[in-house]
């Protein structure tokens, strides 16, 4: 049991990578190995079916705002000082929408999956794509 594709092979050649020629079959051992273990699977079913991923391109977006936290997070910079909805419009919105243009035969209109710990992120997402876009924001 477990991650038979993992493994290293033996060359001492520091210039080259330790690994096999196999690491996609490892990663790919692994990713499923974590699927399987995940506790909240069902959840996650439930929720793309409710939402019908699989009629449709999904695009996810994770923003990592901090949610209010303090300390070392607010320290090393990793919370979201700017306004907020002007980076959503100004900068993700507008790299979505080339993504999608330049992309060929998509069908249905796609869904923006937003994976955030900051609970407003989703209405910044909801208002950058506005009713007349036709992509539709779900968190």
């Amino acid at each position: 049991p477990g991650m038979e594709n993992l493994y290293r092979n033996n060359e001492k050649n520091a210039s080259e990578c330790p690994c096999t020629l196999d690491k996609s079959l490892s990663d790919v051992d692994f990713y499923h190995s974590l699927q399987r273990r995940f506790r909240f699977r069902h959840l996650v079913r439930d929720f793309t079916e409710q939402h019908l991923f699989h009629n449709h391109t999904v695009i996810g977006v994770h923003v990592r705002g901090g949610n209010g936290e303090t300390g070392d997070f607010v320290n090393k910079g990793r919370d979201l000082t700017m306004d907020t909805q002007k980076w959503v419009t100004n900068v993700v919105a507008p790299q979505i929408q080339d993504l999608l243009r330049e992309s060929k035969n998509i069908g249905n209109p796609p869904l923006i999956y937003i994976a955030s710990d900051t609970p407003t992120m989703v209405s910044y997402f909801q208002k950058a794509f506005s009713k007349s876009s036709p992509y539709n924001a779900i968190s």
